[in-house]
């Protein structure tokens, strides 16, 4: 295609695409063949479940709006709304946060809960056409798990959900042709979906509309606790698990395919990478959720699994740590700066995991307040192969997020700690913009 067509047909991409309020599911930014891009003018967040949410952005500009309102009334959280950088209060059910800023502004939005155990987690955005994996719920009596659906486009969405467990694929009852209304946030047990299953993954399919979705999960083994399982885009043959914290940690593999495979884990640890020992026959079942016991030989310090496979799988960790449990997930390659919140209640730790799991590579970390001001800065280098692990609460005083600037390949989440709880939160990039996609001439 000529630069000339380009440029007449990426405005008009860009403005359809800003008119049903989101553009891509989370992008592959590599995939792009070259350097054009289109700007994040608005990014709607589903925050269902927690009693607080945060919202912020890497930037505001002029002429920038912030909407929260719950759902489905559309009542205004008036803590949540407006342009300002970041903001914090509680809510009363789950909030729709929608923010428009032409110029892209990395729109994030974060909730919390202190309910049986601390969870945390980011607030999905809603994407047509998306079907994500959420690994690691379960529809027993000592592990049980709801489903977060929230519809965000103007008209009705529909999602068909496909199930496995411990022996492959789940026939659920009522898991085609869900349909949600504008503004609706559906919660779905999954003991009425799939009761009996100790161990269970889902896949939300969406057919039309635009939902979010997350997984809120409480679970007895290896302890008690809760915890918000994160979603995941696609299932891969590679994948980096970041943020494994100490204490007794359970893998969870799903394998969608039709293939059994064999598994390879290799441990990103503060000294390098190494092979921990007890895993090594280990196996993925084909069409079927895979749960065992991490060995001991992983050592007590907070970790990265890099898991590999023949066939693309899903690998989540769930540990215990403190009577509660955290839960582990593939995190994506930083292609851009992310957002790590301080200011969604009190910790007592709030520790950045870094994983390099190819050359060394480092980060410029920026502790900005509730305006973005910026009220500090670090450097952490990052040895090929290795995991780096640093306070954020030490980057700055009066924190209330902390930018995370990546230079090479790093992999991020944050462990964090409150009293008795615990909870793991994977980073992404906060989107500003996506590739331009590649519109060619219809044959």
């Amino acid at each position: 295609m000529t630069g000339r067509l380009r440029a007449l047909l990426w405005p008009l991409v860009a403005a359809a695409l800003v008119a049903a309020g989101v553009l891509l599911p989370e992008p592959d930014r590599t995939s792009s063949d070259g350097d054009d891009t289109l700007t994040v003018e608005a990014r709607t967040l589903a925050c269902a479940g927690g009693t607080r949410v945060a919202a912020g952005a890497l930037a505001v500009h002029d002429g920038a709006r912030r909407e929260a309102t719950v759902l489905p009334a559309g009542e205004p959280v008036e803590a949540l709304s407006g342009a300002t950088t970041w903001a914090e209060g509680t809510v009363s059910g789950p909030v729709s946060v929608r923010t428009t800023d032409e110029r892209g502004a990395g729109a994030v939005a974060f909730t919390r809960s202190d309910e049986d155990g601390l969870e945390l987690a980011a607030c999905p955005w809603a994407a047509a056409a998306s079907a994500p994996y959420l690994v690691g719920g379960g529809a027993a009596g000592d592990h049980q798990s709801t489903l977060q659906l929230t519809g965000t486009s103007g008209g009705s969405s529909v999602v068909d959900l496909r199930l496995w467990g411990a022996q492959g694929p789940v026939e659920g009852v009522g898991t085609t042709g869900i349909a949600l209304e504008p503004g609706e946030a559906r919660s779905v047990r999954l003991t009425d979906l799939a009761a009996g299953e100790s161990e269970l993954a889902v896949q939300v399919v969406v057919r039309s509309g635009q939902v979010a979705a997350s997984l809120r999960d409480r679970a007895a083994e290896p302890a008690s606790g809760r915890e918000v399982v994160t979603p995941v885009a696609t299932a891969r043959r590679v994948q980096v698990v970041t943020g494994v914290v100490p204490g007794d940690r359970r893998l969870v593999l799903l394998n969608p395919t039709g293939t059994s495979t064999p598994v390879t884990i290799e441990a990103l640890g503060p000294d390098g990478t190494f092979a921990p020992t007890g895993l090594e026959d280990l196996q993925a079942r084909a069409g079927a959720v895979t749960a065992v016991p991490l060995p001991a030989s992983l050592g007590d310090d907070v970790v990265s699994l890099r898991v590999r496979a023949d066939v693309p799988l899903v690998a989540t960790v769930r540990s215990a740590a403190n009577g509660d449990v955290a839960d582990a997930a593939p995190a994506p390659a930083l292609d851009g700066p992310a957002v790590a919140p301080l200011a969604i209640g009190s910790w007592q730790r709030a520790d950045l995991v870094l994983s390099a799991p190819g050359r060394a590579a480092s980060v410029r970390l920026v502790a900005r307040d509730a305006a973005g001001r910026e009220v500090g800065t670090a450097a952490v280098e990052v040895a090929a192969g290795a995991t780096a692990v640093t306070d954020l609460r030490r980057v700055g005083d009066g924190a209330a997020w902390v930018e995370v600037r990546p230079d090479g390949e790093l992999h991020a989440a944050v462990a964090y700690r409150s009293g008795s709880g615990a909870s793991t939160l994977t980073l992404a990039a906060a989107p500003v913009d996506v590739p331009a996609p590649d519109l060619r001439p219809a044959r």
